[in-house]
């Protein structure tokens, strides 16, 4: 006797490309097809933090850049979290600039490079990894002066017409609507 496909195996097969809201390990391994892309937020990356099998990870993160700002070492965190990712989905693991940038250009860019640094340390090539940026102007000016660079974005924070049009215009690789709980934006 088969099983019922789930709702999200009914999607999958219809040619719907399903992603993942997680870095959870488990969980993607339990998924019963392979994901497309792995999202995350700083929410996401701190729920890993706390899970037990990361603490070797972290603590020699920590250790190995003792003299960095948490910044630098929570983005470097979330790239070898992304490593373990990459051969369990088919598309690109996702990462977010610290949201408190989201009006400052500058470290938009200086964060969203830093991130594309610490991707490629861990063997993550350009083609496997999309930075969310918001879709302010400063974001949305920086997804731009990053492109060149190899970095691809996905414009997140966004909530108007005009927001999706200045996102296609600066070259974002996607967009994406978001709604997310306060803390969402405060951790990093």
């Amino acid at each position: 006797m088969t099983r019922d496909l789930s709702l999200l195996e009914q999607l999958e097969n219809s040619g719907v490309k399903v992603d993942v809201d997680s870095y959870h390990l488990s969980w993607i391994k339990a998924v019963p097809f392979t994901p497309h892309d792995v999202t995350s937020n700083q929410i996401v990356i701190q729920q890993q933090m706390l899970l037990p099998e990361n603490k070797e990870i972290i603590e020699q993160t920590v250790r190995e850049m003792k003299d960095k700002d948490w910044l630098d070492i929570h983005t470097v965190l979330t790239a070898r979290f992304a490593k373990n990712i990459v051969p369990l989905i088919s598309g690109r693991v996702l990462a977010q600039v610290s949201p408190r940038f989201g009006y400052d250009q500058k470290a938009v860019e200086d964060h969203a490079r830093a991130y594309k640094k610490a991707f490629n340390a861990e063997g993550i090539s350009d083609d496997r990894y999309m930075i969310k940026i918001p879709t302010t102007s400063a974001g949305v000016n920086a997804a731009k002066n990053v492109l060149p660079d190899g970095v691809r974005t996905l414009g997140t924070a966004l909530f108007s017409l005009h927001q999706a049009i200045a996102a296609s215009q600066a070259g974002m690789l996607a967009i994406s609507p978001y709604f997310n709980v306060t803390r969402a934006h405060v951790l990093v």
